[in-house]
């Protein structure tokens, strides 16, 4: 009888120790998944973090463009009310029946001006002449202020 309880007693710590080995190796195996799981989700939320600062460094560059923008198209407007007032002081018609070539070089010089405040608008370099300008009516007599937008 005491043969068979060492029996028992070795078969119970021989099937104990299994189970305890194959607990310890699931259990570390869980903890390698763990550790890497945990590693590539820091690796996520770091990429995350770097996005979602590029953005806000993005919306801060693009807010202060729209702010630039939003200044010059309200200067601009303001010249244009400018213009207007101008343009309604004279009567082209009755000065273009007296006087046509005048009018027609004055028209002419107009347009070549406006012409190069839209290449201007656009990007376009400045010539010698403009960066030399001392005086807003040197630079372009139709959009002087370019002058201060540059």
């Amino acid at each position: 009888m005491f043969n068979g309880m060492i029996n028992y007693a070795i078969v119970y710590v021989l099937i104990t120790s299994i189970i305890g080995g194959l607990y310890f190796k699931y259990s570390q195996t869980t903890i390698a998944n763990l550790e890497k799981n945990n590693a590539e989700l820091n690796l996520a939320n770091e990429i995350s973090n770097n996005t979602i600062d590029s953005l806000k460094e993005d919306v801060t560059r693009a807010n202060k463009v729209i702010k630039s923008t939003n200044e010059k198209l309200a200067k601009i407007r303001k010249q244009n009310q400018l213009l207007i007032q101008k343009q309604n002081k004279h009567n082209l018609t009755e000065l273009s029946i007296k006087k046509p070539k005048l009018v027609e070089k004055v028209i002419n010089n107009a347009t070549e001006n406006v012409n190069r405040c839209f290449e201007i608008l656009s990007g376009s370099p400045l010539t010698d002449k403009e960066l030399s300008a001392t005086t807003d009516k040197e630079f372009n007599s139709e959009c002087p202020f370019l002058r201060k937008l540059q």
